[in-house]
């Protein structure tokens, strides 16, 4: 295995607790899942949730409500959502990340459908990561 990854299972007897642990705003997006969202965004008028101000990068995603536990696209939801499950074993959980990945460039959803850069130029800063726009572009601020 390339890197170690520790997986903690918040599942309920194998389904998803809807506990939103997996959820966060950096995922690895194509083209096509982007305009997908957009799509269902402006059909159903989706507002992001709002991101804690009291730290430099919140990485939430904009579409978990937390209030109802609950992904506010589910029905669009981008393909890394749709495979990752907790309760896979690391090895699971890399190959399925590795397989998204390896076709996809990591994005900010809160910068590809709201306009807020603040994350991607934190990842890029402290973490040292290329966050992508919708044209493929680095974001640079």
């Amino acid at each position: 295995m390339k890197k170690f990854i520790e997986i903690t299972d918040f599942t309920n007897n194998g389904e998803c607790s809807n506990c939103g642990e997996c959820c966060g705003d950096i995922l690895h997006l194509s083209r096509q899942e982007i305009k997908r969202i957009e799509r269902y965004l402006k059909k159903h008028k989706i507002k992001p949730n709002a991101r804690c101000v009291l730290v430099d990068y919140d990485n939430t995603c904009p579409f978990r409500d937390n209030t109802n536990k609950r992904c506010m696209i589910y029905e669009v939801r981008p393909d890394i959502c749709r495979v990752y499950k907790c309760n896979k074993s690391a090895q699971e959980a890399l190959k399925n990340r590795e397989l998204i990945n390896k076709v996809r460039l990591p994005r900010s959803m809160r910068q590809l459908f709201f306009g807020d850069n603040k994350g991607a130029i934190w990842v890029k800063e402290m973490l040292h990561m290329d966050i992508y726009d919708r044209e493929n572009k680095k974001i640079m601020e």
